[in-house]
């Protein structure tokens, strides 16, 4: 492992739209860097380093955009949200505890959750650098109309206080530059009682373990954080919820992602003609691995639902 402070020297290593900076947790300055990956997303073709913090074991893109105008220069157009099976049914059971009408759904991706929210009842209200997902998934959609999208940042979108019963965090909040100041805020939009759903990659699950860089939710190019049990309980109690319940999700897919991607990058095109011949039974496999890792308590993604105090 690299010190961050031996990058920190190197000439060139920070440009303009990207900084080294303090950790977004706890403040340490130096972190330890775990790897360093190629960003194809980035115009200037600069690679991603990843560290983890040496005081609570965050892991975060170091250096990397402070400003949503350097995340949209980097980022725009790309995307974590996957709409598994798991994940629609984490939606499902946080849209049936909502206490009312009106949602903020902050990354809204393809827009399968806010046409959802449409569909039920719901008035949803979008965050999303770009629309262009959303756009598309009410293109042509007969008996209901597109909400309103900010194409800005919550913190910038002058919300009123407490107008809102909900909020939705699928897979976005490790993709925001100070997801501290976002939960912040999307507490103050929220009502007493209000409910939001946070789901993100779980850093310390068995696929992140295993797969390391190769990990399919690791997603260089647009996620700038991942967290942990306890790096989210920490974020969680910084920001002013309660968490009302924490679990894991897992379906196999991204096992069986990452481990095609290993073997197409590896030197060994046996093993990758395997594995692209022998699809099917690698996904039976990579399910019965992933429902351990869910019962070990190392699931690929943690769900939160947390409320307003």
């Amino acid at each position: 492992m690299v010190p961050l402070s031996v990058l920190r020297a190197v000439p060139g290593a920070v440009e303009a739209d990207q900084a080294y900076l303090p950790c977004e947790l706890c403040g340490v300055p130096r972190g330890e860097v775990l790897f360093h990956l190629p960003n194809s997303l980035d115009a200037k073709r600069r690679g991603v380093t990843f560290v983890r913090c040496r005081g609570c074991g965050l892991i975060s893109r170091n250096p990397r955009p402070w400003s949503f105008d350097m995340v949209r220069t980097l980022t725009t157009g790309a995307s974590l949200q996957t709409h598994r099976w798991s994940l629609r049914r984490a939606a499902a059971s946080w849209m049936r505890s909502i206490p009312g009408r009106h949602v903020l759904v902050i990354g809204c991706g393809p827009g399968h959750l806010v046409k959802r929210l449409v569909r039920g009842g719901f008035s949803p209200v979008g965050i999303d650098l770009d629309p262009t997902g959303i756009d598309a998934a009410f293109q042509g959609a007969k008996g209901i109309a597109k909400p309103p999208v900010y194409r800005k940042p919550v913190e910038e979108a002058a919300l009123a206080d407490e107008s809102f019963h909900g909020a939705a965090l699928v897979d976005s909040l490790v993709c925001l530059p100070n997801p501290t100041r976002t939960l912040v805020e999307i507490h103050r939009v929220l009502k007493a009682g209000g409910i939001c759903l946070v789901t993100v990659p779980n850093a310390s699950s068995w696929g992140a373990s295993f797969f390391k860089k190769q990990w399919e939710l690791l997603c260089p190019a647009t996620a700038l954080f991942h967290f942990s049990p306890k790096t989210l309980a920490i974020l969680v109690e910084e920001t002013g919820f309660r968490v009302r319940s924490m679990r894991q999700i897992s379906d196999g897919a991204a096992w069986a992602a990452s481990l095609e991607r290993t073997a197409k990058r590896s030197a060994n095109a046996k093993l990758d003609r395997l594995c692209r011949t022998a699809r099917p039974f690698l996904y039976v496999l990579t399910h019965g691995a992933a429902w351990l890792a869910r019962a070990w308590g190392r699931g690929d993604r943690l769900v939160l639902v947390l409320e307003k105090r």
